[in-house]
């Protein structure tokens, strides 16, 4: 079940909590170094709930409301932005709040994160749904979908490498849904 529901124990960062909010997971993107929640706002996260959340948890929210390319509602965080220990991938053209977009931009860079922008053509191949790992030899690695790498350009990927070796996944016989249900995999 994707929900956090009544009186669960939310586990972050060994540090259990018991809370009362409805939140579905999907829709935060947690820094746990800088202590930042990124949330987009919507029918399934509103800022209230979000901001007792942080608080419980003495995190930082920062909010803001998404749409795609057809002005569609996104709630996926994973599908706008992602963050790496030096970067950040974001589609900022998703963010239409000048004030929601600045308040972004500026925590990136406060916390020393350089901001790779993605389009929303971009953003609709799941281009901001990558993933800095470890390898076994402690060599991070840069893991995206086939077809999010295939949309990146020269500049976006050189920029993307100087923080580890890039690594496409491809996935051809599984759907990739206007859901974001392919995230679940990477």
């Amino acid at each position: 079940m994707n929900f956090l529901k009544k009186k669960i124990k939310i586990k972050l960062f060994k540090k259990k909590l018991k809370t009362n909010l409805l939140i579905n997971k999907k829709n935060l993107l947690i820094d746990k170094k800088n202590k930042i929640i990124y949330a987009i706002i919507c029918n399934k996260n509103n800022k209230k709930i979000i901001k007792k959340l942080a608080k419980k948890i003495n995190y930082k929210p920062i909010m803001f409301h998404a749409y795609d390319i057809n002005h569609n509602f996104v709630y996926l965080i994973k599908i706008i932005m992602n963050i790496g220990s030096n970067f950040a991938i974001v589609a900022l053209d998703s963010i239409p709040n000048i004030k929601e977009k600045n308040i972004l931009i500026n925590q990136l860079i406060k916390n020393n994160k350089e901001i790779i922008e993605i389009n929303l053509k971009q953003m609709k191949k799941i281009s901001g749904n990558i993933l800095e790992i470890l390898s076994k030899d402690k060599e991070k690695k840069i893991v995206m979908l086939e077809s999010a790498y295939n949309s990146l350009n020269y500049k976006q990927i050189k920029k993307l490498s100087k923080y580890g070796d890039l690594i496409s996944i491809n996935i051809n016989n599984i759907k990739i849904t206007n859901k974001g249900k392919i995230y679940n995999i990477i």
